[in-house]
């Protein structure tokens, strides 16, 4: 098998190209000199090969590169200095190899580093300093490497950095300050992890945040002051964790939030005041959990709520003061609950446009009505649409 250095040189011997594309061969090593002639070139491109070795003079020269994609390759370390001379480089891919060891120093030299896409590699510890050098970076991709630490000072020098992805790794906890100093910090992604546990000023620096997944992870509270420094936050997902508490004013300072899935926990009661503070919530999804008990004021001061999801718990009937604090509610969702009460209170109710409830008897029997509407013999085992003093109000009762 030809070496690297010598195949790259019979296939781009032009000296004033600019794209290289070498994927898909059975490259192994990229020696020192290969591209010494080559200095206006900005894309190179080799991906899908199987390249376990970098001479650590191998991209000396290419001080016009943009773009260098070592995609599904067999690197297992990234070793200091065969970046250096990069000094224009804006994306590099480095997914899908077998990266578990990122040398100090390995990324200095990359003033103009853009994006770092490291998914896909066995990266179990992120050790501190390993950014350092990578100020104006906006994008950092780590999903899926088995990560089980991130030290104290890992993302330290990353003050540009805009998104940063964590999912499907294996972080248990979230320590205090552990994204300290990413104050550009505008969505951060943590989905399917292991995480149980975040202490209480884990994001106490991230003040541009705007997007939190935390959804599929072992979290079992949300603790008042967890968000707190995170007043630009939009949209958290905690959806599929084991959640059965949340502590009073945990979403006090989140005035901006407009989006908030806490879509199948373990929740059992919705207590006054429980969401205060997310004055500008628009969809709330409550699905899939196990409330028995929504107190007086649960939704209290969620003035900008549209959708309302409260699917598939236990509840046994509407609570009768969803309407007077929920002003523009247009969707709500009780599907799937053990109601015994129909939705008589809703009917003076303008602005919401659809109530949607699934019914199962004997919660339910033939004669049952509601208001304007009753369940006869022949509509029992069809959805049952009227029309409530005269708006666009559907209660759709399937009758099984």
């Amino acid at each position: 098998m030809l070496m690297a250095c010598a195949l790259l040189k019979a296939v781009f011997p032009w000296q004033n190209s600019n794209v290289v594309d070498m994927s898909k061969n059975n490259i192994t090593i990229v020696r020192d000199g290969v591209f010494i002639n080559h200095t206006h070139l900005e894309y190179l491109d080799l991906s899908y090969n199987k390249i376990s070795e970098i001479s650590s003079e191998a991209f000396s020269g290419l001080k016009s590169l943009n773009i260098l994609n070592l995609e599904e390759n067999n690197l297992k370390i990234l070793k200091t200095g065969i970046l250096s001379d990069l000094i224009s480089l804006w994306v590099i891919h480095l997914q899908g190899n077998e990266i578990s060891e990122i040398e100090t120093g390995a990324f200095t030299g990359l003033l103009s580093l853009h994006t770092l896409s490291l998914q896909r590699n066995k990266l179990s510890v992120l050790k501190n300093g390993i950014f350092k050098n990578l100020a104006f970076l906006k994008i950092l991709n780590l999903y899926d490497n088995g990560i089980l630490e991130i030290e104290p000072e890992a993302l330290f020098g990353l003050q540009a950095l805009e998104i940063l992805q964590l999912q499907k790794n294996k972080l248990k906890t979230l320590t205090n300050m552990i994204f300290s100093n990413l104050k550009s910090l505008k969505e951060l992604i943590l989905d399917n992890n292991e995480i149980s546990v975040i202490e209480s000023d884990a994001f106490s620096d991230l003040q541009s945040l705007n997007i939190i997944l935390l959804f599929a992870n072992n979290l079992t509270k949300v603790s008042d002051g967890i968000f707190s420094n995170s007043s630009s936050l939009k949209r958290i997902d905690l959806t599929d964790n084991k959640i059965f508490m949340i502590e009073p004013g945990s979403f006090s300072n989140l005035k901006q939030c407009d989006f908030l899935d806490l879509f199948h926990n373990k929740l059992t009661k919705l207590y006054s005041a429980m969401f205060s503070g997310m004055s500008s919530l628009q969809e709330l999804s409550l699905t899939v959990n196990e409330i028995t008990d929504v107190e007086s004021g649960a939704f209290m001061g969620l003035e900008n709520l549209e959708y309302l999801f409260l699917d598939k718990n236990n509840l046994s009937k509407i609570p009768t003061d969803v309407c007077e604090h929920l002003p523009k509610l247009n969707y709500l969702t009780i599907r799937s609950n053990i109601m015994m009460d129909g939705p008589s209170e809703y009917e003076s109710r303008n602005e919401l446009r659809a109530l949607c409830l699934t019914m199962e008897p004997p919660h339910v029997e033939t004669g049952t009505s509601f208001d304007n509407a009753t369940v006869s013999s022949s509509q029992t085992r069809q959805p049952l649409i009227c029309m409530l003093c005269g708006y666009s109000v559907f209660i759709l009762l399937t009758i099984t």
